[in-house]
């Protein structure tokens, strides 16, 4: 005689899901690159801030991965690549 099954319930936990970059860009904003993500900004938001992190990307196939309008800064530890 076989032994009988026995159903273990098993746990499986996700990592919460990071946002490619947050907050949204605008004026005034620091903008957080922490995984992959498409163009950033426009040249209308003034005084935008971005920083890529370290294992980050920022890329766009077409026009500026990133954009803005006065005083934008940039921070790249990560890669950043546009296509024209």
């Amino acid at each position: 005689m076989l032994p009988a099954a026995v159903a273990v319930p098993i746990a499986l936990t996700a990592a919460p899901a990071l946002a490619a970059c947050a907050p949204a860009a605008g004026s005034g904003v620091t903008v957080t690159c922490t995984g992959t993500s498409g163009g950033i900004g426009s040249n209308a938001f003034d005084d935008l801030t971005v920083i890529v992190e370290e294992g980050a990307s920022v890329e766009a196939p077409t026009g500026d991965a990133i954009s803005g309008g006065d005083n934008l800064a940039v921070t790249n530890d990560g890669t950043v690549s546009s296509m024209f």
